[in-house]
């Protein structure tokens, strides 16, 4: 925890997000053996594809365009606290 304290704080953030990414693989590996020993030849299904359909991948389906509105109310509201 040290380590992640001296990073910046965008590093931090990335570090800590892939051990969440990490211990969400673990957790889908762990159901996926569970499941292995009833599996058969018909309903097989590898554990990559088995990660990839049980992973939740967040694509925003916003525009551009209020993605950057929202971005310049932010920095607005946050240069009147500053202030």
């Amino acid at each position: 925890m040290t380590y992640i304290m001296s990073l910046l704080w965008y590093d931090g953030i990335k570090v800590i997000n892939k051990a969440y990414e990490e211990r969400d693989k673990q957790k889908l590996w762990e159901m996926w053996l569970a499941r292995y020993p009833n599996m058969t030849k018909d309903d097989f299904i590898p554990f990559s594809e088995f990660y990839d359909a049980n992973i939740v991948k967040n694509v925003s389906k916003r525009s551009t365009e209020d993605i950057l509105k929202e971005a310049a109310e932010i920095r607005k509201k946050f240069s009147k606290k500053r202030r």
